[in-house]
């Protein structure tokens, strides 16, 4: 999936809270949250990431928060208005390949087949995410992917892939 073919094939629809298409503005007080919901798909059984992002009209830069699927294809972010004015979200969704690597991992592993192949490509993964990475995230992503090439056992290595820190990390990347 190289060029955003991932971008490409997500659909955002049916965003709620808007009104007439985003022409006005929705209406919250200083301290509630906005609860932020929209119909997200893609073809084929991939998993799929959102984020919500938003800001203030005084912002320059976008707060993030991750959005959970809730049922189907429904998903839920939420943010709280800490400031008067106006503010802008978006949303942004992808297919996760990674999430998707690690649910197909893990059903080859319980089915008793070999992965050390899927190790392989599990390793250029997380390479290829830290050629992008930012901070710290580097270090970490560089020193998962040459762990999951070396020698270590298959168990070490299926726990590395495991790894919430990992994860999150490819999130973030």
């Amino acid at each position: 999936m190289e060029n955003g073919e991932g971008l490409k094939r997500v659909v955002i629809e049916g965003v709620d809270p808007e009104i007439d298409g985003g022409r006005f503005a929705i209406k919250r007080c200083l301290g509630e949250k906005v609860i932020v919901q929209a119909d997200i798909f893609a073809d084929r059984h991939d998993l799929l990431s959102a984020r919500l992002l938003y800001r203030s009209e005084e912002d320059r830069d976008w707060g993030e928060a991750e959005m959970q699927l809730v049922v189907n294809d429904r998903w839920k972010g939420e943010f709280t208005v800490t400031r008067l004015g106006g503010y802008q979200y978006k949303i942004i969704a992808w297919v996760d390949r990674f999430r998707t690597f690690q649910r197909d991992l893990h059903k080859k592993i319980q089915a008793g087949q070999d992965v050390s192949v899927e190790l392989t490509i599990g390793a250029t993964l997380v390479r290829d995410a830290a050629a992008s990475a930012r901070g710290p995230d580097i270090q970490h992503l560089v020193r998962w992917a040459a762990d999951l090439k070396s020698e270590n056992s298959l168990e070490t290595r299926v726990a590395i892939i495991s790894d919430p820190m990992l994860t999150a990390s490819m999130q973030r990347n």
